[in-house]
């Protein structure tokens, strides 16, 4: 999106739109099919439900992290090294 011109804001939205589908089917997949693991009961269940919300946490932090963190700080140094360094394409917007 970058090399075709568009502002960094504009296109880390757009990557955000078109990435948001796949990266939130990959994660509800995994956090539904480690219910089951997290919920469990019975003899020996400790070490599953560990695994199990282990496993759920890592994934709500990475999801958010691919979401919303990754594409701001992405901006954020984008747009820092373009005005640091004097670059042309010092367009945000």
């Amino acid at each position: 999106m970058r090399e075709q011109g568009l502002p960094i804001v504009k296109a880390a939205l757009e990557a955000g739109r078109v990435r948001f589908r796949p990266i939130m089917m990959t994660a509800l997949s995994t956090l539904l099919g480690s219910m089951p693991l997290a919920f469990t009961t019975g003899p020996g269940a400790i070490s599953r439900i560990s695994l199990g919300m282990a496993i759920l946490g890592g994934m709500l932090v990475s999801t958010v992290l691919s979401l919303y963190v990754v594409p701001v700080f992405y901006v954020i140094a984008k747009s820092g090294t373009a005005r640091l360094f004097g670059s042309k394409d010092t367009e945000i917007l």
